[in-house]
């Protein structure tokens, strides 16, 4: 799952008013941010049902904020919201949850960034349709998570084209990667071979030992991949090549 988002609402601008909000208004904005706050610290301290039930409240608190009748379209920050909601989800294991809770996420964004206002799409909107293809993966749903994989990388393709990103972009290696392991796990890897082919061969880009002496963690992951992936062809020799390669660089 990608990192979480923080909802942080500036309290003077919770409604898109200039004008000082009602302290109704004001005290809402408050709650939602320490909730948002103390559902971090909860997730990262691996206490998923408080950071569950902390993002549940919070919901709650930036639907009342940014309500359908202002919004028609949602907002950026119920969208966040669903999301944090659906990884704390996923990281307790409650996957069939946390599918419904990202797929509000992306539902709000198709509408929030529409392809005749956004023909490149948007960042978070191509991480979203990640994280469902994520969720799809983690209950065993490939076929499902292959459409959601191939839209989210077509999206970071557009949104990092080579013309102003020459060594690539971690999003778009990141796109590479997820097509890689949904092909796995449809039992095409010989398919998924490409993709993982070029997610380390951007990480090297991005990560060159020019910068990164001691190596870099992701192209050590990205190794660690081209290792699964001929493993799963059946070439365990060329396969441990790749693993050794990713064993040094992390020592």
């Amino acid at each position: 799952m990608r990192t979480m988002v923080v909802i942080l609402v500036a309290a003077a601008s919770a409604c898109g008013q200039d004008s000082k909000p009602p302290s109704e208004e004001a005290k809402l904005a408050d709650q939602l941010n320490a909730l948002a706050a103390e559902a971090v610290r909860a997730h990262q301290a691996r206490k998923y049902a408080d950071a569950v039930d902390q993002w549940r409240q919070a919901l709650e608190i930036v639907q009342k904020l940014y309500p359908p009748i202002t919004h028609p379209k949602g907002h950026v920050n119920i969208a966040r919201a669903w999301s944090n909601l659906a990884k704390s989800l996923s990281a307790w294991g409650q996957h069939e949850e946390a599918l419904r809770a990202h797929q509000q996420t992306v539902a709000i964004f198709r509408k929030l960034y529409p392809p005749a206002d956004y023909p490149a799409g948007h960042a978070e909107f191509a991480a979203a349709l990640s994280n469902v293809a994520n969720t799809l993966h983690a209950l065993g749903r490939p076929e499902q998570a292959l459409e959601y994989s191939q839209e989210s990388l077509e999206m970071r393709r557009k949104l990092y084209p080579a013309a102003k990103f020459a060594n690539g972009h971690s999003e778009l290696a990141a796109g590479f990667n997820s097509m890689g392991f949904t092909l796995v796990a449809m039992g095409e890897a010989d398919r998924a071979l490409e993709y993982f082919e070029q997610n380390l061969a951007m990480c090297q880009k991005l990560y060159p030992p020019s910068k990164s002496p001691d190596g870099n963690s992701q192209v050590a992951i990205a190794l660690g991949n081209m290792g699964f992936v001929l493993r799963a062809m059946g070439q365990p020799e060329r396969a441990l090549e790749y693993f050794k390669r990713s064993v040094e660089m992390r020592r």
